[in-house]
This record gives structure tokens, C-alpha cells and sequence, in this order.
């Protein structure tokens, strides 16, 4: 079973490619795209109580953090607080309430693809655009390639 360490380096090695299709992009989009290729890389982890995003969850949802990261990307900074305490909440009550058992739905193609959904509206209704959510999606698909 491989480290976090070790997929966020195959979820970065997976986005190479996208960067090369979308190379005219500017600053705050590959600020964004490799932030949730990050995220992508590590989240299907997150049905695991002993897992770095499972406590990363806990500790960002602690401290309000997310508000603080969100406001210094994106002008509209009360919709993106919003939207990112209401979506990790809605994903640390759905962990709390199902207790999904380890490499489950989070690493399945419908674990994939409510992540997935989740990530698109968000990016679009935050940057109008969907091109960070590519690739939170190929490196989500790479952890579960490589568990």
C-alpha cells in the first residue's frame, strides 16, 4: 500500500500531461490545479480514521482554515468560505454517519464520481472554470490505480 507521500507524487506525475494540454493558463489556475491535484491524490484516504486527509479534514474544519486559503485565491470571498466549510462538513458527516470501511466507496468509480461532481460545480462556481477540477480527477483516479 503506498504512502500519501507516494500518491501525491503519482497524482502530480498524472497531471503532467494535462498541463501540457493546457498550457496557456494563467497563474491562479495552475495554483489551483495543483492544489487539487494534491487533494485528488490523497482523498479517496479519507475513510480511513488514521489516514493524513482524514485528520487534515479534522484539523481544517477545526481552525477555518480553508476560509483563509480560499480568500486569498478568489475575490468573493464569502461564497468560497461558504461552499468549501459546507462541502468538507457535508464530507466529515457523511464519514461519521456511514463509516465507510477502508478502500470502499472512496475508492470505487462512484466514489469517484460524487468527488468528482462535487469538485466541477465547485471549481466552476468559484473560477468559471473547470480545468482544476481535470485534474483533482486523474490524480483521484491514480490513487486508486495504485492501491
Amino acid at each position: 500500500m503506498p504512502s500519501y507521500k507516494t500518491h501525491i507524487i503519482i497524482g502530480l506525475l498524472s497531471s503532467v500531461a494535462l498541463f501540457v494540454l493546457f498550457k496557456d493558463i494563467g497563474l491562479s489556475i495552475i495554483v489551483s490545479s495543483l492544489i487539487l491535484s494534491i487533494i485528488g491524490s490523497v482523498l479517496p484516504d479519507i475513510d480511513h480514521e488514521n489516514s493524513k486527509v482524514f485528520k487534515a479534514v479534522e484539523l481544517i474544519l477545526k481552525l477555518g482554515f480553508s476560509g483563509f486559503i480560499v480568500s486569498s485565491l478568489y475575490p468573493d470571498f464569502f461564497l468560497a468560505f461558504v461552499i468549501v466549510i459546507l462541502w468538507l462538513i457535508s464530507a466529515r458527516k457523511i464519514l461519521i454517519v456511514f463509516k465507510p470501511k477502508h478502500r470502499g466507496i472512496t475508492h470505487t468509480i462512484k466514489g469517484t464520481l460524487v468527488f468528482s461532481v462535487i469538485i466541477l460545480i465547485t471549481s466552476y462556481i468559484l473560477m468559471n472554470n473547470i480545468i482544476p477540477s481535470l485534474f483533482f480527477i486523474v490524480s483521484y483516479l491514480s490513487h486508486i490505480a495504485a492501491d
